[in-house]
């Protein structure tokens, strides 16, 4: 019993020297490194877009100090976006505008895009969530209408599409916010 006890003490030992000796042999290199994304998105005069931009068309500019651009990806990343229609009295003769730009913004997305449409007046509205079907998101648009009491909850509208709707939205955000005026009872 004796021996057994001690032999594997005896082993026990030879594997933690083995172990140790290993740990000793090997370094190990820990590298942080930041990574800082920029997205581009380049028109001409026109505003069309321009996509066939390589590294040698940009400079990056640190504290005055060029830096060296380490990684480009030329290519076009899914947006979510929300698209804010001011519904309030105020907006009465300009609503059809509003949701005409609203419509003209629509046609512009991708297929792989996604956007929700909200209506605020003295209250916030979801007419759609986030969806890349077009036909919900215009039918969405056109059933905007205007509020009957006076309020233009700008800030609440823009806080609840942050805190709630993109808080767990992964990848490229935007808000766009079709107004006549100023935040009125947030």
């Amino acid at each position: 019993m004796l021996k057994k006890i001690l032999f594997f003490v005896g082993l026990l030992l030879l594997l933690t020297v083995n172990l140790f000796a290993q740990n000793n042999n090997e370094e190990v290199i820990k590298v942080e490194t930041a990574l800082v994304n920029i997205p581009v998105i380049v028109s001409d005069r026109n505003g069309r877009y321009i996509s066939d931009l390589k590294t040698e068309n940009f400079s990056v500019f640190e504290d005055g100090k060029q830096q060296k651009i380490e990684y480009f990806a030329n290519q076009e990343s899914p947006i979510n976006v929300a698209i804010l229609l001011d519904t309030s009295l105020s907006t009465k003769k300009v609503l059809g505008k509003i949701k005409k730009a609203a419509g003209e913004f629509l046609r512009q997305l991708q297929p792989s895009d996604r956007a929700l449409i909200v209506s605020f007046d003295n209250n916030v509205e979801i007419l759609s969530e986030l969806t890349s079907d077009q036909r919900k998101l215009n039918n969405a648009v056109r059933n905007a209408e205007i509020g009957d009491r006076v309020g233009t909850v700008m800030h609440d509208a823009v806080f609840e599409i942050i805190d709630k709707k993109f808080a767990d939205v992964k990848g490229r955000k935007a808000i766009i916010l079709l107004t006549d005026g100023k935040d009125f009872g947030s």
